[in-house]
C-alpha cells in the first residue's frame, strides 16, 4: 500500500490546491490569500514522494504482482467488509455496499489482468496505473471508513457519525464512479496499443 498511499494523497492534495487556486480568481486575490504557495508547495510533494508516475509503476509492476499474500489479505479484509455491509438492515448501508463491490469486482479483475500479463510479458506498457492506484485507494478508504463506522455505531456521538456517512456518500457518488473505468480498461486490453 505505500504506493498508494503516497502517490494518491499527494495527486489529491494538489487537485485539492489547484481547485483552492481557481476559487480565488483573479492574480492579486491568489497572492494575498496564500493559495499560490499551497499549489506550488502540493506540486513539489508529488515529487519529494518518488514522483507518482515511478509509485504508480512500483505498484502495477512489482507489487501486485509479487506481493501476492498481501494483496490478498487486503482483498479479503475488504470483501469481508463488504459482505457485512451487504447483511446489514440500513438500506443506505446495503446500497453504499452494492456500489462499492461493483469497484471491488473491478479492482480484482484488473489485478489478476496485471498479475497475468506482467508474469507472461513483463515488456508490456503498464497503461492506466494510475487508476489502478486510485481506484484501489478509493475501494479501500471506503471500506475503512465502513467498518470504523461500524465499530463506533453505539457511541453516542451520532453527529460525528453521521457527517463521515454524508462523506462517503459522497466519495461513492462523486469519486468512486471515475475509477470504476479501470475494469473495462484492462480486460479489453487484447491489442498492443504501440504496434
Amino acid at each position: 500500500m505505500t504506493p498508494v498511499a503516497k502517490a494518491w494523497s499527494t495527486d489529491q492534495g494538489f487537485e485539492i490546491a489547484s481547485t483552492g487556486v481557481q476559487v480565488h480568481g483573479g492574480m492579486g486575490y491568489i497572492e494575498e490569500t496564500g493559495a499560490a504557495q499551497y499549489l506550488r508547495d502540493a506540486r513539489i510533494t508529488m515529487i519529494y514522494e518518488g514522483t507518482n508516475g515511478i509509485q504508480a509503476l512500483d505498484l502495477v509492476r512489482r507489487k501486485l504482482p509479487r506481493e501476492i499474500a498481501a494483496t490478498n489479505r487486503l482483498f479479503d479484509q475488504m470483501q469481508e467488509t463488504i459482505q457485512k455491509m451487504l447483511s446489514s438492515d440500513d438500506m443506505s448501508l446495503t446500497a453504499t455496499a452494492n456500489q462499492l463491490e461493483t469497484a471491488f469486482y473491478a479492482l480484482q479483475k484488473a489485478t489478476e489482468w496485471i498479475r497475468t500479463t506482467v508474469s507472461r510479458n513483463p515488456e508490456e506498457p503498464p497503461l492506466g496505473q494510475h487508476n489502478i492506484v486510485k481506484c484501489l485507494a478509493c475501494c479501500r478508504r471506503l471500506a475503512t471508513r465502513e467498518r470504523a463506522l461500524q465499530a463506533n455505531s453505539n457511541l453516542e456521538n451520532r453527529g460525528f457519525s453521521d457527517r463521515k456517512k454524508i462523506t462517503a456518500s459522497f466519495s461513492l457518488n462523486s469519486i468512486l464512479p471515475q475509477q470504476l473505468r479501470i475494469g473495462p480498461y484492462y480486460l479489453s486490453r487484447g491489442y498492443n496499443p504501440f504496434p
